[in-house]
Parts: C-alpha cells; structure tokens; sequence
C-alpha cells in the first residue's frame, strides 16, 4: 500500500472504518511511522462492545489517544466529520 501511495504523490490519509481498538488503530499508527498526514474521522469509525467496554467508550478513548499521540515527527488530527466537509 505504501509502494502504491507514494507512487501517486498521497501523503495525507484519512481514516474512517470498523473495529477501532485493532484495525483502525493499527492503520493510523502504521501511517504515521510511515510519515503520512493522518486525520481521523472522529465519528466515522466503529467497534463493539467488549466483555469489559461499551463501544461508545472505547471510541472515545482512542479519540482521546490518537489526539495526544506522540510522534516523532506528525500529529494526528481528530476531527468530526462536519470539519472534515468544512475542510475539504
């Protein structure tokens, strides 16, 4: 995927889908290692409930901690999806 990204001049992602705590995660940690520009649909990925977390929290939490994420040289953005519009 990198190979395919950097051949076409992509250097800034942006992360929407399913199973925040594992993929999404990993997606996002991975691209900024990579030194991608990463933003974050706040409210465009998702989860379910674990045996110890609703999902509504752990959603929160990794928006918390990808806000707070400290990289040696990218900040991770973490945005609604209205900002995201507004932006673009």
């Amino acid at each position: 995927m990198d190979t395919i990204l950097r051949g076409n001049k992509i250097n800034e992602i942006i992360i929407t889908g399913c199973a925040t705590d594992f993929c999404i995660d990993t997606t996002i940690r991975s691209a900024v290692s990579k030194n991608y520009d990463v933003t974050v649909v706040s409210d465009a990925h998702t989860t379910s409930d674990r045996p110890h977390l609703k999902a509504e929290v752990v959603i929160q939490h990794h928006n918390w901690v990808w806000r707070d994420l400290i990289t040696p040289s990218k900040a991770v953005k973490v945005i609604p999806f209205e900002d995201l519009i507004i932006e673009l």
